[in-house]
């Protein structure tokens, strides 16, 4: 049997390559001056940028595919990272790094607390399933899904920032060490964050997080807080993409309403 120790050499020796791997600001300058998003899928595919790309085909904005279908894909390819970088550690840490998968959903789970109306993307959404039948009244689909802790978003007694970070926190490990670096990470980005719609914290943009993410990467090569920090620099990098690509088929759009204007 692997040590701990063991796991964490072996995980990070793994990060390691995919850190070295992730797009530089280079990649991303690049790309700035192509305008419609077919062209900047086509360019982006010949950079590192590919390995975000997973499921994203250049005819996307030909087929005229609603921005939400670039969402869904960018979505399940946070959702594969995330279970990439799990496997890599011992079972008993799984669960602090599989937790991370619901980050992009935590603004449609407080929407649909609040009663409003799901929107087509959210009830296409497999992940949403069990938010979706608690919206509509079935007490049991939270618990039945492994997701009691966000009960009390849908009776609004808390956020589903907040729900998400208190259980979270029961999934860290329980060395004062490791737990002092996931405190310390977590401050930091909280510190930077502002406050949107509901009191759910609003990011900053990736610019500002990745000196963050990096400096919390390179400080904890032993321990789990590594593999946090390596996904955070991944959940900025599809930041990147999801605002570059979004932009450029809203183009067309806005280029119309101009010209009408």
């Amino acid at each position: 049997m692997i040590s701990r120790a063991g796991r964490f050499a072996y995980a990070h020796g793994h990060l390691g390559a995919r850190h070295g791997a992730r797009p530089g600001l280079a990649d991303w300058a690049r790309l700035q001056a192509i305008g419609d998003a077919q062209s900047f899928v086509e360019a982006a595919r010949r950079t590192a940028i590919a390995g975000l790309m997973g499921g994203i085909p250049p005819t996307m904005a030909k087929r005229g595919d609603p921005i939400h279908a670039v969402e869904a894909r960018l979505r399940e390819r946070w959702r594969e990272e995330v279970r990439r970088v799990a496997h890599w550690y011992g079972k008993d840490d799984r669960p602090a790094v599989e937790w991370l998968s619901l980050i992009p959903l935590l603004p449609a789970i407080s929407h649909l607390a609040r009663g409003d109306r799901a929107s087509p993307w959210m009830e296409a959404e497999g992940s949403l399933a069990p938010f979706l039948k608690a919206a509509s009244g079935d007490k049991d689909a939270l618990p039945r899904a492994g997701l009691t802790c966000f009960a009390r978003v849908f009776t609004n007694l808390e956020t589903a920032g907040t729900c998400w970070f208190e259980h979270w926190r029961t999934l860290w490990p329980a060395a004062k060490a490791e737990r002092a670096g996931f405190e310390l990470l977590y401050g930091k980005v909280a510190e930077l964050s502002g406050a949107g719609a509901g009191g759910e914290p609003v990011l900053p943009p990736p610019d500002v997080l990745d000196p963050v993410f990096e400096k919390s990467f390179r400080r904890n090569a032993r321990n789990l807080v590594a593999g946090i920090a390596y996904l955070g620099l991944v959940a900025n990098d599809l930041r990147r993409l999801r605002g570059q690509i979004s932009l450029r088929l809203a183009l067309p759009a806005l280029q119309r309403q101009g010209a009408v204007a």
